[in-house]
């Protein structure tokens, strides 16, 4: 009994599909999609400058500030103390612990 509602269920289920129909596109649809592909070929594409000056204003900006650090860098003191520079590293290597050799992995 048990068998036969299942296999009834099973044959009703594989038959509800028989009405099924294949699902028609708009007669027009294809003519709207191959205009729409013409006229996006046909309209030339704006060039935008918006974006050159910008980029080159950037570029502008950094070659500026490149310049600016090496002025100061080469222009700076090259007698002074080194002694107060090598006590500020090894103040900074010891209380960051830098002077260990020991890893741990």
């Amino acid at each position: 009994m048990e068998e036969e509602k299942i296999k009834r269920s099973v044959s009703d289920t594989l038959n509800s599909i028989s009405g099924i129909k294949r699902a028609e596109p708009n007669p027009f649809l294809f003519g709207r999609i191959m205009e729409e592909i013409k006229e996006r070929q046909s309209t030339p594409k704006k060039f935008t400058t918006g974006y050159v000056w910008k980029l080159a204003l950037v570029f502008i900006v950094m070659a500026m500030l490149n310049i600016f650090t090496l002025i100061n860098y080469t222009s700076s003191d090259t007698g002074q103390d080194t002694s107060a520079t090598s006590s500020d590293i090894s103040t900074f290597i010891d209380e960051y612990g830098l002077n260990n050799t020991t890893y741990i992995y």
